[in-house]
């Protein structure tokens, strides 16, 4: 998963900016971490939304493994996202020759505490055909 961590850093620069780390990526399914750091929470020291709704989407996108953007998404906040970090699950529900439905859930987790689900996540993808190569 380090090597594919790389790889997608590489190719999406802000998601390695983001500092999202890959666990797991097949099989219809992605689990993701992101460490939270001061730049990426909000004035009551949770996870921006736009930091939670990304990690959403990134997981979303990962679940398919195939490169596609996302037509839209819709995300539900459940709660702050405070803690140590922020865990990503997703699942393909959909996997369609021109869309794809994938869901996501979000979870808070704080060191010697239980996680907290924080959000969930249900977005739309169109699969992409990357360019051929010169």
């Amino acid at each position: 998963m380090e090597e594919l961590t790389r790889r997608v850093h590489a190719a999406t620069p802000f998601i390695g900016h983001l500092g999202v780390e890959i666990v797991a990526a097949g099989d219809g399914a992605a689990t993701l971490l992101l460490p939270l750091r001061p730049e990426l929470t909000q004035d009551l020291g949770h996870a921006h939304g736009g930091v939670v709704g990304s990690l959403a989407d990134i997981a979303c996108n990962l679940a398919l493994r195939a490169p596609s953007v996302t037509i839209e998404y819709k995300l539900n906040f459940l709660r702050g996202a405070a803690g140590d970090r922020l865990r990503a699950e997703a699942v393909l529900l959909r996997d369609g020759r021109s869309t794809a439905v994938a869901e996501s859930r979000i979870w808070a987790e704080k060191e010697g505490e239980e996680p907290v689900l924080v959000a969930v996540c249900l977005a739309t993808l169109a699969p992409q055909r990357r360019p051929a190569a010169d």
